[in-house]
């Protein structure tokens, strides 16, 4: 199923077998949509700074992982963004398009986690602990460029397991439509996706060389190995379009299915099979429409069945898009990450060769259902005009408009998570400190007061007294810089923080990391600094003391400053002339 939060007063479109392949044509003829959403990390964290690109346009996400784009031109048969972010893998959320309504969208990124590496001379196998498993033969890789490349092969690669419903929902890229051989869009029915990123020593992107191919191995689930094919559709991920591309053939081998691919994005092994369209509208037992509720089509069984997709809600209560033709469905409502345990069925239905109106349908969700509401006050303690409320953490991303100081929202949340609340006032470029709490269903009343700190990052550099970096930015709709701040590395207290210019771009700016406690003070210190690649650095022989003059929680600011000795370190060799270097900062922490 592709979910979209929007409605379709028409139906949607489709080809079938006995219609010409002129899917080309569609992808090409274009219309009009709005799209906004939130992007999130593996730990339900907002990403910052996360590049949203949808046709000719790209925006950034704020501090709170949210994007806006207005009028983007995109397929009318598919319209999709392509999201990327240093550290995740890059994937394509799609959506039935409409163009009377926003389209409202939840994207979850995958870490690129480093899984193995190999010499290009030597040729290489990376695997995971699941079976996964990539083959590469010597000399099969050269850059994403198109160049030679000869030495260390970084591979970066993940699973996303269809059978395990609930994270296959929050992980899955594009939109479970795609494009067969002959052209035709079709509904895919995975038995399972493998991630896969190439990058070099020095982390340009590499790719698979022409004329070379690479065995990929995908495992399958062993509750669906007797129902797997001997043979499957190996399609790839199209980043730019949201649909996967049929490209060639899987075998299957034990619980393994075998093939070839030549270059990396998403593969999957999947049959493609007829689709029709649906929309619905989601309502309480008191008949308000459900703003942002999980929604999830399983094939008919257990909640742990195969799910035939998932998404979310419009605020309004809307859900549009695509699901398997001729099969037996359950429709289910939960939460806004995920489907709650005991998640409310509220249709179970049969699908024929023909789009589907499901009507209104009642949720029995008060057991779930959380309202926000409260006053926004500025720093002259008057109503804020024109902002906005940010939540976020585990199933609870929302923006919600502030109303003549006042705010109310009401949405799901299926457990006890923490929740985070940001107030900003938009007209004074001013923001609330980030309020915590534990969500529970109820009612939450807030008053917050946006004037916790202009809502304005910097960070300069300099080095002999000549300013080498600089940047600032007070738009709150972009952020040029982002925290992150590491796990305790085994020392009781212990923080990594690191602190980075816009969208984490190592080989184009300026970063380094800073070690202490995550509280204010003068105990933490730094021992070199980064720029424009990790071959071109400064580092000390003595840590410098820096001085935090204020660590926020997550959502609020991290400040300080420090000065001191350091020496250039340029390709592993040290320069022997002291450096007197100083730095100024004040970034939004994002996690």
């Amino acid at each position: 199923m592709t979910v979209s939060s929007c409605r379709k007063d028409k139906d949607i479109q489709k080809i079938t077998e006995e219609e010409p392949p002129i899917e080309k044509i569609k992808l090409e003829r274009t219309v009009a949509v709005s799209v906004e959403g939130f992007v999130f990390g593996n730990n339900a964290e907002p990403l910052a700074n996360a590049k949203v690109t949808a046709g000719n346009t790209e925006v950034y996400t704020n501090d709170h992982g949210f994007f806006s784009l207005t009028d983007v031109l995109v397929p009318d048969i598919a319209g999709a963004v392509t999201v990327s972010h240093e550290n995740y893998f890059t994937t394509a959320a799609a959506f039935a398009v409409d163009q009377e309504r926003p389209v409202s969208l939840s994207i979850r990124l995958a870490p690129n986690t480093i899984a193995g590496s190999f010499n290009t001379g030597n040729g290489g196998i990376v695997t995971l602990e699941n079976g996964s498993k990539l083959i590469f033969a010597p000399n099969s890789v050269v850059k994403k460029t198109g160049g030679a490349y000869s030495g260390e092969v970084q591979v970066a690669m993940t699973f996303v397991d269809p059978a395990e419903t609930e994270s296959y929902m929050q992980e899955e890229p594009g939109n479970r439509t795609g494009l067969n051989k002959k052209g035709i869009l079709q509904y895919t029915e995975s038995y399972g996706m493998v991630g896969a990123e190439l990058r070099g020593a020095d982390g340009e992107l590499l790719q698979v060389a022409p004329g070379s191919k690479v065995q990929i191995n995908i495992p399958v689930s062993p509750d669906w190995s007797q129902q797997a094919p001997a043979q499957a559709g190996l399609w790839s991920l199209d980043e730019e379009f949201g649909l996967w591309q049929e490209e060639g053939v899987l075998v299957k081998n034990g619980n393994m299915y075998t093939g070839e691919v030549t270059h990396f994005s998403f593969w999957q092994a999947a049959q493609g099979t007829d689709l029709v369209s649906f929309k619905a509208l989601i309502v309480d037992e008191s008949n308000t429409p459900i703003g942002g509720a999980g929604v999830s089509i399983n094939y008919a069984g257990s909640l742990n069945s195969a799910a035939a997709g998932y998404g979310r809600a419009d605020n309004d209560g809307f859900v549009t898009g695509y699901i398997p033709a001729n099969r037996t469905l359950s429709l289910r409502v939960g939460g806004g990450w995920a489907i709650c345990a005991d998640g409310e069925v509220v249709k179970t239905f049969t699908t024929s060769g023909q789009d589907i109106d499901l009507g209104t349908l009642t949720g029995s969700v008060s057991r779930w259902m959380m309202t926000l509401e409260g006053t926004l006050l500025n720093c002259e303690n008057n109503p804020v005009q024109q902002g906005y409320i940010y939540t976020y953490g585990k199933g609870f991303y929302h923006k919600i408009p502030v109303v003549n100081g006042t705010f109310s929202f009401s949405g799901l949340v299926c457990d006890q998570s923490s929740v985070y609340v940001v107030g900003v006032d938009e007209t004074n470029n001013q923001q609330s400190d980030p309020f915590q709490f534990t969500a529970s269903p109820g009612t939450k009343e807030l008053e917050l007061q946006a004037c916790a700190a202009p809502a304005t990052t910097y960070l300069t550099f300099s080095v002999d007294g000549e300013e080498i970096f600089n940047k600032e930015e007070s738009n709150h709709q972009l952020q040029i810089a982002g925290i992150y701040t590491f796990p305790p590395n085994g020392t009781s207290g212990s923080t990594n923080t690191l602190v980075c210019d816009q969208n984490w771009k190592p080989v184009e700016g300026l970063y380094f990391v800073f070690a202490g406690l995550n509280v204010p003070g003068q105990i933490h210190t730094v021992e070199e600094i980064f720029l424009e690649g990790n071959n071109n650095r400064l580092i000390t022989q003595t840590p410098i003391p820096i001085n935090i003059t204020s660590y926020g929680k997550t959502g609020g600011f991290i400040e300080g400053n420090f000065e001191g000795v350091m020496y250039d370190w340029t390709d592993g060799v040290t320069g022997t002339t002291p450096r007197q270097v100083s730095c100024s900062f004040k970034i939004r922490r994002i996690i």
